[in-house]
Order: C-alpha cells, then structure tokens, then sequence
C-alpha cells in the first residue's frame, strides 16, 4: 500500500520520475505476494482499489497536460515554420 500511495503523491505532485520508481516497487511487490500466494483481505483490497483509482485519476491528469504541452509545442513549430516560409 505504501508504494501505491507513493506513486499517487508523486504524480499528484507532478514528479514522475519518483512515480514511475514508485510503481515499479508496487509491481515488484504484488508479484513477490502473488508468487508466495498471498490474498488480501477484503479492507485491504478496497484501499488498494482506492489508491489504484487516485493513480489513475493524477495520472489522467498528467497525460491532459502533456498532450496540452505537445500540441503547443506543434502549433508553435507550424507557426515557426509558416514565418520562415512567408
């Protein structure tokens, strides 16, 4: 639970390097427990889904402001170009 409410912070946080570190620990985790089949319990699972849910939530979030960032950047280099152009 930790790593997964590590990875909500960190991309609420807009830090996607500690987010993408965080996940991959949360991956490496789930597959350890899995391996040693372990089963969470009901109140586990639910605040597992909770914090999936805010990971998902920030991370849309992220990607809207990168899509945002990466269509400005090429309508400035369609202007840029069209200046140089005309």
């Amino acid at each position: 639970m930790q790593a997964l409410d590590a990875a909500a912070a960190a991309l609420e946080s807009d830090d996607p390097v500690v987010a993408e570190a965080s996940m991959q620990w949360a991956a490496e985790l789930c597959a350890a427990l899995d391996a040693q089949g372990v089963r969470l319990g009901t109140h586990e699972r639910q605040r597992a889904a909770a914090l999936h849910a805010r990971c998902e939530a920030a991370a849309a979030k992220v990607r809207a402001r990168l899509g945002g960032e990466i269509d400005l950047a090429a309508r400035s280099r369609r202007a840029a170009h069209a200046y140089r152009e005309g």
